[in-house]
């Protein structure tokens, strides 16, 4: 009779065979292959895994660099385009309909395009937390996966419009119902 119990099935020699409670005899050598084979399969998974989580970190911290780099852009950009209206206009101000404003392009507008930039890249970025974040906090970082991509086609929208819309039809001197889409009318 052939007794295995869990602490001396794989360490004894004596009994050929392990029966299964189905009744199917299975030789111990083909369980030891089995089980090698197991051990190989699960190292495999683990160094893929492993190997997966590596690229995430590194394309996260590309993006993160580049969404920095597109940020400082947009912000000297910014910075160098003063207000043409509003409170803190403190020269050459323009008066709503901003029929004037197509002598300040295409300077005042040269923030656009890092900006519409920095929109995917801060859902790649969002998407690469997601993917690196604990189990038990998925159903957080999902949520914030979900509001990044709806404000960055928002926001992205908007920044083409003011790009692919205002600024040409400023400079054609089409400004009729273009005070609604400036960004001079915000402030």
């Amino acid at each position: 009779m052939c007794l295995l119990d869990e602490a001396t099935w794989s360490s004894e020699t004596i009994c050929q065979k392990f029966r299964l409670t189905n009744g199917v005899t299975i030789p111990v050598h083909t369980l030891q292959a089995l089980e090698g084979q197991v051990m190989s399969m699960a190292a495999q998974v683990e160094n893929a895994e492993t190997s997966a989580q590596t690229s995430i970190a590194r394309l996260g911290r590309w993006t993160a660099l580049l969404l920095a780099l597109l940020a400082a852009t947009a912000f000297a950009c910014g910075i160098a385009s003063p207000p043409r209206s509003g409170p803190f206009c403190t020269g050459q101000c323009m008066a709503y309909p901003y029929t004037d404003a197509v002598q300040f392009v295409p300077r005042d507008y040269l923030w656009v395009v890092p900006s519409i930039l920095l929109t995917p890249l801060f859902v790649v970025l969002i998407a690469c937390v997601h993917a690196r974040v604990r189990f038990s906090r998925r159903p957080l970082s999902l949520i914030s996966l979900c509001f990044a991509t709806i404000s960055a086609a928002i926001i992205s929208l908007d920044y083409f419009i003011q790009f692919e819309v205002v600024e040409p039809s400023l400079m054609k001197g089409e400004t009729s119902g273009l005070a609604l889409l400036d960004r001079k009318s915000v402030v």
